[in-house]
């Protein structure tokens, strides 16, 4: 698995899930949740309340338009689309208004990622042979720097809240994915967390503390969660048979939104971010995933 994986599948459903929706009880507190969810027939991104209300599609594209993130201020929103013929960064209102490229190569971009003070995008492409490394460019889409060149994959850059340092994901040539950190220029890099299976799509915790991350250790996909230092404290928040994936922390660090087959169809749940308990369904499938918070 590349970290491309993470941006251009597209999970559809095979059945339907059984029950029915509705939005939990939870306040609407901790801002709004971006997410893709291809229920119209392709690949759109919607936002909705921290509850599960209020689900409105913003993106309204007939091509495939995913991997939301917010900018800081939550103002602007970065996505990937491929309305252009190929994959390319795009940003827009969060309103869904102004919607303009930012990437601009017959290569694939994928994975943005906002920095803290809003003035770069990181990204992922296989812009260089046939790996994907991290770039950097201003959110206006000028002045792309390449931050990575090691030979394998990167993926899902994901800035430190104090924008010193990225954590992203590497595949090595032959081996797992594993999660590592660099400094924003690309410099001092150093591994993070690793084990004998992969681990991959790290998100940092608001107060810069901890890293909530995807891992196949368990034979199935989990949501765990890390210190960022020793002792790394690795906990499993989900322990679910599903696959669960694709972490968000809420901007207070309480809660965490995830996507998980555990009702066939893809859809997101919330979850006590100390331990995973309380979890409920706040967006129904199909293929409702990578949901992104709205910081405070």
């Amino acid at each position: 698995m590349t970290p491309l994986r993470t941006a251009v599948i597209v999970l559809v459903a095979a059945t339907a899930a059984g029950g029915v929706f509705a939005p939990s009880a939870l306040p609407r507190t901790n801002g709004r949740i971006a997410f893709q969810t291809n229920r119209q027939g392709d690949n759109e991104v919607f936002t909705m309340n921290a509850d599960g209300s209020g689900q409105t599609a913003v993106s309204n594209n007939p091509y495939s338009d995913f991997a939301p993130v917010w900018s800081p201020n939550g103002k602007k929103i970065a996505f990937v689309s491929n309305r252009d013929g190929n994959f390319e960064i795009y940003s827009m209102r969060a309103d869904g208004s102004r919607q303009r490229r930012l990437t601009n190569d017959p290569n694939a971009d994928v994975d943005p990622a906002w920095s803290p003070d809003g003035s770069r995008i990181a990204f992922v492409s296989n812009r260089v042979g046939f790996q994907n490394d991290i770039y950097v460019m201003q959110e206006s889409g000028a002045s792309v720097v390449r931050l990575t060149t090691s030979a394998g994959h990167e993926g899902s850059p994901a800035w430190e809240p104090n924008g010193s340092r990225i954590a992203f994901d590497f595949t090595a040539i032959g081996a797992r994915t594993q999660i590592w950190l660099m400094n924003a220029d690309g410099g001092n890099r150093t591994l993070l967390i690793e084990s004998a299976r992969s681990n991959f799509q790290p998100t940092w915790s608001p107060d810069g503390d901890r890293i909530a991350f995807t891992s196949d250790r368990d034979d199935d996909h989990e949501v765990y969660t890390a210190n960022v230092g020793e002792p790394l404290n690795e906990t499993n928040l989900t322990n679910n048979p599903a696959n669960d994936y694709g972490p968000a922390w809420s901007p207070d660090g309480s809660r965490i939104a995830f996507a998980t087959d555990r009702n066939l169809y893809v859809e997101i749940f919330l979850m006590d971010a100390a331990d995973g308990t309380g979890a409920v369904r706040i967006a129904e499938g199909p293929g409702s995933s990578q949901p992104a918070w709205e910081p405070a």
